[in-house]
């Protein structure tokens, strides 16, 4: 249908310069350093995402979708992105599906049947092509969103597919199917099985009594989902500490600060500027933060409920916003994004359904009144179409560019909510990461400006200052970090590290452990836990803190380097030998590594190779003294012919 291919052309040709962007924010943990994706078989262990507060957890599907792109293309992006952009053309694609389907119902084709096909694809297309939605579409990790977007949209389908088929049973177990995949994804499929119901009963059945009647079974299997659902949240108790019940963000006062955040999400529908990557972790206070939303929002949410009984076309779009966001968007705090552009990927369209139907209304009275023809009714209708299409095509290709970086996408949100600290801090980040370490203290201090309890910019001040041989002021911000927030990992293993430097190893010792208690997974910490009992003399507890290190980050190159001198020391040479070809395999130019391996093959007289690793080492760094008398004690033991 080429109205089809319309639609996907036109979301790729405004979505092709995202395919080069980097991995920024969420996506390190969710994908560079998640090790439950680094192998596709046995698939049980990718169905287990790590719990952690990251966006994976409680999310198989997920993150099995993230192990595919692993396989694909490891920590190069180009998959990632291109698997975002197919979900998102597929998602598009259904929503045109859903919406043809729908105006050519009996009970909406005398109306809207004759327009089925243009209405479709003028909805679905300004849906796709929202700058709204590149935080889905073009920020890999949210993905959750988009993917639990194509499995909801894909429930719906097959119900309606089922509707209409003589075989409505296959058509309705690809409902159960998909609804279960979503619950999988994202916990905002909660709302599916209901939504189903109210679509039935407001376009197909014409009552919950009917549509009950009906199709009993199919609504007692999408509900069976729930218990999935229900599973993969009990699971992941309140993820990591960043969502549900018991995070530091009470549920009224999250539910107060939804009202500004939904009027917000609404003025974006309508002006998409600025669009911004994070929030911050800021609520609402004061009545005027509040009340003057409260209102508007409980208006929209009255009129829903009116017009669900009165009108209930118009009542299941209102229905379809609500419930899409009610999820994230009322009492069950998300303590790590109060307010996130990404929750309107589904709600949107319900959005411009209702201004596209509208306007469309609005034209046909012009027509009935004779005020303009039908002819021009639909010209004008298309051109306008067609030019805000293009508009926010163009919108999206240029918030595309902003994705490009990690520099620029902090960039970006700095300059528009510099009073967002953990913009601030993320930006001290990425200008750090990239060696402008006078600018990234600025933005630190900036932050513990704007919140004075915020943990993480004391932590990395401090990693700035001990690399500056400013220790005393490093200690300082370390023990300020952990004073902020007891159970902080990174500030444990940082304040363990400059104990060590001053000699301090017991104590340097149990920062470690203690790091490893809040943090099990912690490879940087198992490598300096093994490092200080090593420096003691503890082979065989070093050895088994750096094998942890290297199962939990197998491209751990410093690891796997002191694991096989550890193993030298206890003469298992061949693990040592293969524990240094591996760093040789991450990292080819590490000359001490070559130089390491030189000196155990020497002991198992394979001379030619260690004469070659040698001069590898010396052809790396000419001036390794090390490695040049062990090629001179090689040599000499190989005899003169060499």
């Amino acid at each position: 249908m080429p109205a089809l291919a319309l639609l996907a052309l036109a979301v790729v040709v405004a979505y092709r310069n995202s395919l080069a962007g980097e991995f920024i924010f969420d996506d390190h943990p969710a994908i560079a350093k998640n090790a439950s994706i680094r192998q596709l078989w046995p698939i049980w262990q990718t169905l287990r995402p790590p719990n952690k507060g990251e966006t994976v957890s409680g999310r198989p599907l997920l993150n099995l979708s993230l192990a595919v792109n692993y396989a694909v293309s490891g920590c190069d992006v180009w998959s990632y992105h291109v698997t975002n952009l197919a979900i998102h053309v597929l998602g598009a694609l259904l929503l045109f599906g859903i919406l043809r389907r729908t105006f050519l119902l009996p009970s909406m084709s005398n109306r809207w049947g004759s327009a089925a096909i243009p209405l479709a694809l003028a909805i679905a297309l300004l849906w796709a092509l929202h700058p709204l939605q590149t935080e889905s579409v073009t920020y890999i990790v949210q993905r959750a969103e988009s993917l639990v977007g194509l499995f909801y949209l894909l429930t719906l389908y097959c119900f309606l597919r089922g509707v209409a088929s003589d075989r409505a049973v296959y058509w309705y177990v690809g409902s159960l199917l998909a609804c279960l995949s979503g619950m999988a994804s994202k916990e905002v499929m909660v709302s599916a099985p209901l939504i189903v119901l109210l679509y039935d009963r407001t376009f197909c059945a014409g009552s919950f009594r009917e549509a009950w009647r009906r199709r009993s079974g199919l609504y007692f299997g999408l509900a069976s989902s729930w218990l999935l659902l229900g599973w993969l949240v009990i699971s992941t108790g309140n993820r990591g500490g960043s969502a549900g019940l018991g995070t530091r963000i009470g549920s009224w006062e999250y539910l107060c600060t939804q009202f500004g955040a939904i009027v917000h999400y609404l003025r974006l529908c309508l002006w998409p500027h600025p669009l911004v990557l994070d929030y911050g972790m800021g609520i609402a206070r004061g009545a005027m933060q509040i009340v003057p939303y409260a209102i508007l929002v409980g208006l929209l949410g009255v009129a829903t409920v009116v017009a669900i009984w009165r009108w209930p076309k118009v009542g299941f779009l209102g229905a379809w916003f609500f419930a899409m966001l009610a999820p994230t968007s009322s009492v069950v705090p998300v303590a790590t994004q109060t307010i996130a552009e990404h929750r309107m990927y589904l709600p949107l369209a319900a959005v411009v359904t209702i201004a596209m139907l509208g306007g469309w209304s609005a034209g046909q009275w012009l027509v009935r009144c004779g005020r303009i023809s039908q002819l021009t009714f639909q010209v004008a209708g298309a051109l306008l179409a067609v030019f805000v299409g293009v508009m926010l095509g163009i919108l999206t290709a240029h918030r595309n560019t902003d994705y490009q970086s990690e520099l620029s996408i902090w960039e970006d949100t700095v300059a528009k909510l510099p009073n967002n600290e953990r913009a601030q801090y993320n930006f001290g980040i990425t200008l750090a990461r990239d060696g402008r370490t006078d600018e990234a203290v600025g933005h630190f201090y900036k932050a513990m400006e704007i919140a004075p309890h915020y943990a993480d910019p004391h932590c990395n001040l401090a990693v700035i200052l001990l690399d500056s041989g400013h220790v005393d002021e490093a200690t300082l911000h370390f023990q300020k970090a952990l004073e902020i927030k007891p159970d902080y990992a990174e500030a444990h293993l940082g304040l363990g590290s400059v104990l060590e430097d001053l000699g301090r190893i017991d104590e340097a010792m149990a920062h470690y452990r203690q790091a490893l208690e809040i943090k099990p997974d912690y490879a940087e910490a198992h490598y300096n836990l093994g490092a200080a009992l090593a420096g003691r003399g503890r082979l065989d507890e070093a050895i088994a803190q750096y094998e942890q290190a290297v199962e939990i980050e197998p491209d751990f190159a410093d690891a796997h380097n002191n694991l096989a001198n550890a193993l030298v020391g206890r003469g298992r040479l061949d693990e040592a030998i293969a524990h240094y070809r591996k760093v040789l395999e991450i990292k080819p130019d590490f000359a001490e590594v070559h130089n390491n391996l030189g000196l155990v093959l020497v002991r198992r007289d394979q001379l030619d190779d260690a004469i070659a690793h040698f001069r590898k080492a010396l052809e790396i760094k000419p001036d390794f003294a090390d490695a040049h008398r062990n090629l001179a004690i090689a040599l000499r033991q190989k005899g003169p012919a060499h």
